[in-house]
């Protein structure tokens, strides 16, 4: 398909979901998470259950749509705003960096990588995470 029409929107990122990945300290809460084509690394949180339906690519044009819910820190295009992270418990930027540098680690340690066409995987075993009281 030819961009045409769409050529505003800016260069087109996909987006590869990875649900029930992680368990959050001793709870039986599970949490999903998306990574972004640009840089490989985790970028979204999943807040409700249809954002992996919804959210399934990203464009940057200039400044990314969706940089404001950003967790990949490593992304110039990445403008983490804490009024948005705020529904997830991340209240501070120290918060932020804490909760990237841990999905991140997790990412590396189970070699998570972006699939084509922006695939959903789903974990039966999620992997379980130490959490403070104060971050996500």
């Amino acid at each position: 398909m030819e961009l045409g029409h769409y050529q505003w929107l800016g260069k087109r990122f996909i987006i590869t979901w990875y649900l029930d990945a992680v368990r959050l300290g001793n709870s039986r809460k599970t949490t999903s998470f998306a990574l972004c084509e640009k840089n490989g690394h985790i970028a979204r949180i999943m807040l409700t259950p249809i954002d992996y339906i919804v959210i399934k690519d990203v464009y940057v044009n200039g400044d990314c749509e969706d940089g404001k819910w950003c967790f990949d820190l490593d992304c110039p295009h990445c403008k983490p705003d804490l009024k948005y992270l705020r529904k997830m418990g991340i209240k501070s930027q120290e918060q932020l960096v804490e909760v990237h540098k841990r999905f991140e680690r997790i990412r590396e340690e189970l070699k998570l990588t972006v699939k084509e066409h922006g695939v959903v995987c789903e974990f039966p075993n999620p992997v379980k995470i130490k959490i403070s009281k104060t971050a996500y």
